[in-house]
């Protein structure tokens, strides 16, 4: 893990690493930097059996059971929650104790956070408050491009995915506001978020 995280410190894009092996969990503490995405198939290196997260999170990445928005793409979180899923089902169907637990980081903070932690495509807010939860960028990263995609710009792209990680904080805080506030707030997101989606519309009318 150390010599892979000199390797990637080379590396300025946006990297995604998913490593299905067992013992795979302390890969996230050596590599965890922000605009990166570490997916490992089990929170610790104690979880030294057989890992089959690798499996399940491959199929899951064309799988139309994982597109929980049915926005007709499976992003990274998608396939990661399906397969941690379809890996504890495993375990339950064959009457054994789990030896992993899959873990996504992509708030550079180092930790992870298990598939239990989220409610649909958004995590339970970090103890610090200032900290983005993990998975907001891994939702919003497409392995496979749909071809019914809309011909979003590279700008619209990017605004969208600032948008979205807005409303995933603006949920994890939803039981600390007013209702008015919260739909105030949920309005001025939502409303430039729509003006996005029906320009692109607009575009892929006129092709």
């Amino acid at each position: 893990a150390q010599l892979l995280s000199q390797w990637l410190d080379r590396v300025t894009l946006p990297t995604i690493v998913v490593n299905g092996a067992s013992a795979s969990g302390p890969f996230i503490n050596q590599l965890s930097r922000p605009n990166r995405i570490i997916l490992t198939a089990t929170k610790s290196g104690s979880e030294d059996n057989y890992a089959r997260f690798a499996g399940y999170f491959s199929d899951a990445i064309a799988a139309s059971e994982a597109d929980l928005d049915h926005d007709d793409e499976v992003s990274l979180l998608e396939a990661f929650l399906l397969a941690s899923q379809q890996t504890q089902s495993f375990y339950d169907d064959e009457g054994r104790i789990s030896t992993e637990h899959s873990l996504v980081d992509d708030n550079g903070d180092g930790l992870g956070t298990p598939s239990s932690m989220f409610d649909g495509v958004y995590a339970a807010k970090p103890k610090d408050a200032t900290q983005r939860a993990d998975g907001s960028i891994a939702a919003t990263t497409i392995l496979i491009p749909s071809q019914q995609s809309l011909p979003f710009t590279r700008e619209e792209l990017a605004q969208r995915e600032d948008i979205e990680r807005q409303l995933s904080e603006l949920r994890s805080q939803r039981k600390t506001m007013l209702d008015e506030q919260y739909l105030q707030r949920l309005e001025s997101l939502l409303a430039p978020l729509a003006k996005i989606y029906h320009d692109a519309q607009g575009r892929q009318d006129d092709l």
